[in-house]
């Protein structure tokens, strides 16, 4: 493979690395959130345990529910 066209592979390739590492860090930060909530309530918990409820679709309908 030609290297300008793996140098330009790799320039479209780091905004998908940049997007990954932000979506981590927020993922990060949603299970802090939902492990904090649990040790006051329960109840973030307890939609993660729900059939067909994830762990995002649980933090905002926990926080939208405070």
């Amino acid at each position: 493979m030609p290297a300008y066209l793996k140098m330009q592979i790799s320039r479209e390739l780091d905004p998908l690395e940049l997007l990954l590492e932000q979506i981590k860090a927020v993922e990060a930060a949603r299970d802090a959130v939902l492990a904090a909530a649990h040790v006051v309530s329960p109840a973030p918990a307890m939609l993660i345990n729900l059939k067909c409820i994830g762990p995002e679709f649980a933090a905002f309908l926990w926080s939208e529910g405070c």
